[in-house]
């Protein structure tokens, strides 16, 4: 999952900049070939401490040196360790810098784990999820991912927000549909022909 965050502030010894952040699950990095300049994949958003940057928000905070190990404070209360610095996506694409992106952001941080976070809310959250299905992509496997997402809202959402929500809905697109749709014809390589937006 990626959802869009908002403008926040980072410091580090006394500088501070504004970004535009997002949260996202760790399986991103599974999904699409991010350019790690510091850092890896490998390693990345394990906890909600830890902190990706965008290659240039990084020289704008730290100069042209490694930041990985630093921690920041966002928004004046919050501390957090740079785990990797990621090089500008190319655009156009629906995610990045570019202020037209429908999912910009600047810095990512960690989507929590269901229970981790007290405010857990869902009424009111646009996020994009990616899922990269088997590479026989067969009628059956549509089905299952079908009623796996119809009974999703029971099995994760609370009770009292369940009891809300008017309607609820997924959508299924192809990646070549995501590409002609959204223009987003460079980020993905090599990878599965189907992924669900929701």
């Amino acid at each position: 999952r990626l959802s869009g965050g908002g403008d926040s502030s980072l410091a580090y010894e006394g500088e501070s900049i504004s970004l535009y952040g997002a949260i996202a699950d760790k399986e991103i990095f599974d999904i699409f070939d991010f350019d790690f300049v510091y850092g890896s994949a490998d390693t990345a958003l394990e906890t909600r401490e830890n902190i990706i940057i965008t290659k240039n928000a990084s020289e704008r905070l730290f100069g042209r040196v490694n930041p990985v190990g630093l921690s920041v404070i966002v928004n004046a209360d919050e501390t957090h360790t740079i785990v990797g610095v990621i090089d500008a996506i190319p655009q156009p694409s629906h995610m990045g810098e570019n202020t037209g992106a429908i999912r910009q952001f600047e810095y990512l941080r960690k989507w929590p784990e269901p229970g981790e976070d007290e405010q857990e809310w869902w009424l009111g959250v646009s996020a994009m999820t990616y899922m990269l299905l088997p590479e026989e992509n067969t009628e059956a496997v549509k089905d299952k991912l079908d009623r796996t997402l119809a009974s999703m809202a029971e099995r994760r959402i609370p009770t009292l927000q369940l009891a809300m929500i008017d309607r609820i809905w997924f959508d299924r697109m192809s990646l070549p549909e995501l590409q002609t749709q959204l223009l987003d014809n460079r980020i993905f390589q090599n990878q599965s022909d189907l992924l669900t937006v929701t």
